[in-house]
């Protein structure tokens, strides 16, 4: 006679749906490191049923940069090869680092991160001060 044992889970709340979103993102990211390519979180929904992830891969050029990188930066005017480098926004001090650009978001499409508390931020174009860029 086989028994079968209760599950784990009976209900998706927040605190479960945050536990196995971290569980399965560190687990898909492992598996994108292993095949070269990269990702990105997406949003995801719940009921108490029910639980959606979401994520979307992405090709890597040999720096580690999205592959459609250079030709994004040049339709916004910036260098092609300013992925992953630093500088100093336009009227401020702050130092940020470029990590994406999503031309979805009209107004702030180049997607930084500030050097000193890695927290995102969303510019213009017109924001980053191209002689700083290093």
């Amino acid at each position: 006679m086989t028994t079968t044992t209760p599950p784990n889970i009976t209900r998706f709340d927040k605190k479960t749906v945050g536990r196995i979103g971290d569980m399965i993102w560190s687990m898909i990211q492992a598996f994108a490191r292993t095949q070269g390519l990269g990702v990105k979180r997406e949003n995801g929904k719940f009921s108490a049923n029910e639980y959606t992830f979401g994520f979307t891969f992405r090709l890597l050029t040999e720096a580690g940069a999205p592959a459609e990188f250079g030709s994004l930066a040049r339709a916004l005017g910036l260098p092609a090869d300013c992925w992953g480098k630093t500088f100093v926004a336009t009227g401020s001090m702050v130092a940020y680092k470029i990590i994406d650009i999503q031309l979805k978001n009209r107004k702030y499409p180049v997607i930084c991160e500030r050097v000193d508390n890695q927290k995102r931020y969303k510019l213009s174009p017109d924001q980053i001060n191209t002689s700083t860029l290093s």
